[in-house]
């Protein structure tokens, strides 16, 4: 049995898209708040479930370059690993709106 798909709007964060520091904040908040069976500890019965994180291209490369960040780390919660990356183009969608 296949879950249907929710997509959620994050809204608006005040965080500065140049400073890692803060956007690897935003994401630790972000994996706690929506990534099922977040835990801070190392469990390996508990699997993350992963998340599809669609951001433009920008944003893209802001969280691969902070997953490579964090990596080291030794837990998946810790290592961000509930995050899948897509680049997603949001530009041409709003076109797409006026049009139809």
């Amino acid at each position: 049995m296949q879950n249907k798909t929710v997509k959620k709007q994050l809204g608006y964060y005040d965080y500065d898209q140049k400073n890692t520091d803060q956007i690897l904040q935003f994401m630790q908040h972000l994996h706690q708040v929506y990534i099922p069976n977040h835990t801070d500890e190392n469990d390996n019965n508990n699997k993350l479930q992963r998340v599809i994180l669609k951001t433009d291209y920008l944003g893209f490369e802001r969280q691969k370059k902070v997953q490579c960040h964090v990596q080291d780390r030794r837990t998946p919660s810790k290592t961000l690993e509930g995050f899948v990356s897509a680049l997603f183009d949001f530009h041409p969608e709003p076109e797409w709106l006026k049009i139809a």
